[in-house]
């Protein structure tokens, strides 16, 4: 830059580009102010993406916490605020009810009483499953239907049950 501007007032210059803050600073050289065009446009673009995604983050609204283990669903259910579905016939069904853990009898003659059973002689996750529902089943099921957990817009439990079975809610 053929004005000698101190490097730290050029510094000072292209950090307030970035927030939108106008320069005194004079350039004859062509060079000079194509430089420092430039980075104002690229400042700008910058500024404006992260205002951008900084807005669409406090526009989403939040996913509620919901039911994240075995005793939230009992509680839910207990409520009347959740169904936990099985199929017709499974030993996981028997095993919850007969179970020594007090919240997964609940969820088992819940099941039984309630009759939330599926009739179904293929086994296959429903298409569109309500916010309220569990259904009982294999973890890898779940994940072939549905992806893991960070793409999918369903929650599988974590902590597997005696039982061998995941809840996916």
């Amino acid at each position: 830059m053929s004005n000698k501007i101190p490097l730290h007032r050029l510094f000072l210059a292209m950090i307030g580009g970035m927030v939108q803050e106008s320069s005194i600073l004079k350039f004859k050289a062509t060079k000079s102010r194509f430089l420092m065009g430039s980075w104002f446009i690229f400042s700008m673009f910058l500024s404006l993406s992260y205002t951008a995604v900084l807005l669409s983050s406090l526009t989403v609204p939040l996913r509620a916490g919901g039911v994240r283990n075995i005793e939230q669903l009992a509680a839910a259910i207990s409520e009347g605020r959740f169904e936990c579905h099985g199929i017709r016939g499974s030993s996981q069904i028997l095993i919850l009810k007969d179970s020594l853990n007090e919240d997964m009898r609940l969820i088992g003659r819940n099941i039984i009483e309630k009759d939330w059973m599926s009739n179904n002689e293929i086994t296959r996750i429903p298409e569109d499953i309500e916010d309220s529902v569990a259904i009982l089943g294999s973890k890898t099921f779940f994940h072939f239907a549905y992806g893991e957990e960070r793409f999918s817009t369903k929650y599988i439990l974590r902590k597997r049950s005696h039982t061998g079975m995941s809840a996916f809610l």
